[in-house]
């Protein structure tokens, strides 16, 4: 397994340890749709890639969505950017850089969450999930340099 494929399925096992903490069926759709868009990333498949990165935003604008119905505003600053991340990728936004210095923010606010936050446990596996994709896309900086 190369490097490129530990850190998906490290945060694909994750995703499924923590499941079991989602009570909500929103929340373990949700789960489940980032769980399998990790796994579609294996695909040799172009397409497939392509389509399950597209997912994954869309997932993470849902999640923001859920978040910010239920006003817990740290934890849907990671379902943004996560979002962003992939919008922008998606998209060849030119100054992509600028946008993979900003992932230290919701790093920050995931920290943040565990820390000062009681009722977060729900959403535990989903932030998790976000946190990692975030931190690997703030650690591949020197891809840029």
């Amino acid at each position: 397994m190369t490097n490129q494929n530990t850190v998906p399925s490290f945060d694909a096992l994750t995703g499924l340890f923590l499941f079991k903490n989602s009570n909500s069926l929103f929340l373990k759709g949700l789960l489940l749709g980032l769980i399998a868009m990790l796994v579609i990333g294996f695909s040799k498949q172009v397409y497939l890639i392509d389509s399950s990165f597209v997912v994954f935003g869309l997932l993470a604008l849902a999640f923001t969505g859920y978040s910010l119905l239920n006003k817990k505003w740290s934890q849907a600053i990671v379902g943004f950017f996560a979002f962003l991340s992939v919008a922008s990728d998606f998209l060849l936004y030119d100054y992509v850089a600028s946008i993979k210095w900003l992932m230290i923010i919701p790093v920050i606010s995931y920290g943040y969450t565990l820390w000062q936050q009681d009722d977060y446990k729900k959403e535990l596996a989903i932030l998790t999930i976000f946190a990692i994709y975030e931190l690997t896309e703030f650690l591949q900086l020197d891809l840029f340099w």
